[in-house]
């Protein structure tokens, strides 16, 4: 199970001079879609970890809910950050020619 999995890799982790910081430390259950989660607790040394909403994965968000929605916002809002950093240096930029500016775009 999952606990005794936790209790194993702190034991290891201890045993090589690891902590594992509890205060960054978070769980993300995902149940089956249409199904609810009950009773999911997983600690280490007595310390629960905090649950999650959802999780940062690279390339992508995770969330409980098993949906992609948050994870379309996520990536929508990053391209939004990258375009708008190219207005300053790429398209503001009178150094640079319109060919130059619309393959960058």
């Amino acid at each position: 199970n999952l606990q005794q999995s936790m209790n194993n890799s702190a034991m290891a982790y201890h045993h090589f001079g690891f902590t594992i910081n509890i205060k960054k430390t978070k769980v993300l259950a995902q149940p089956a879609l249409n199904t609810i989660l009950l009773g999911f607790y997983v600690n280490i040394l007595d310390t629960p970890f905090t649950k999650a909403e959802h999780f940062p994965y690279p390339g992508s968000l995770l969330s409980k809910k098993c949906t992609s929605e948050k994870d379309v916002e996520h990536r929508i809002r990053a391209a939004h950050r990258a375009f708008g950093k190219l207005i300053k240096c790429v398209f503001n930029n009178k150094d640079l020619n319109l060919a130059m500016k619309i393959i960058v775009h």
